[in-house]
């Protein structure tokens, strides 16, 4: 079991807002996605984290709502898929 934690960026003068994802294990990559308006907050983080477990390659499933929230964010479960394709060596 891994954690994701997601984080809103609020918008720049060249960007808008965005969700950071972030895999709270050592040797992974944060990945930063724009905010789809036509969605709610919490799906928007959702797709942040699904795509930072694309991103770094690993065969996990994202938990279907967040386990917890913090000031700027949510916090996710992301589980090994059975037979996954991860390379996390703890």
């Amino acid at each position: 079991m891994f954690i994701i934690r997601t984080k809103f960026l609020g918008p720049t003068d060249t960007r808008g807002v965005c969700i950071r994802a972030t895999l709270l294990v050592p040797g992974y990559k944060a990945n930063t996605v724009d905010f789809d308006y036509a969605s709610c907050f919490e799906e928007g983080c959702r797709a942040a984290a699904e795509a930072a477990v694309r991103q770094n390659g690993v065969d996990w499933q994202v938990s279907e709502a967040p386990v917890g929230a913090y000031k700027d964010g949510l916090l996710w479960v992301a589980f090994e898929k059975p037979g996954g394709n991860s390379t996390l060596a703890i």
